[in-house]
Order: structure tokens, then sequence, then C-alpha cells
């Protein structure tokens, strides 16, 4: 499950989408919640590779977007 939160703007749904995608990942079940000026997504990322790898395909999109990431591992 990869979680992201920060500042809504314009476009913050389809960079994430399409970085996810072009590295590879299949995109699941998601939840978005837009908070007054703040934004968070949820989504289950279906990945064969690493967490390591996912998180350093992850860490320079939440910087430029500037947004805080967590990524778990689920079971199930």
């Amino acid at each position: 499950m990869l979680s992201l939160v920060g500042k809504d703007q314009p476009g913050l749904v389809a960079r994430v989408s399409a970085a996810l995608c072009k590295a590879g990942c299949n995109l699941g079940d998601s939840s978005m919640a837009r908070l007054g000026s703040n934004f968070t997504i949820m989504v289950m990322v279906q990945w064969n590779g690493s967490l390591d790898r996912l998180e350093e395909i992850v860490q320079p999109l939440s910087r430029s977007l500037d947004l805080t990431p967590h990524i778990s591992k689920l079971s199930g």
C-alpha cells in the first residue's frame, strides 16, 4: 500500500499514476480525500520488485510534488 499526503494541486493523481504505471506497477483499489487544502491518496500497488526499488521510484516523485510518502507491505 502506498500513501501520499500533501498540499492538493492540479494533476496530482495523474502524475502519480503515470509514474507508477511507467515503472511497471499495477494499481489496484484506491482511496483519495481532500481535507481543506490538503490531499491524501492511498493506493494498493502490485509490484514484482523489491520494496527498496519501489521506494527509489516513489521518493523523487514525492519530492517533486512536495508529498510525504509511506509504503507498507500488506499480506493477503
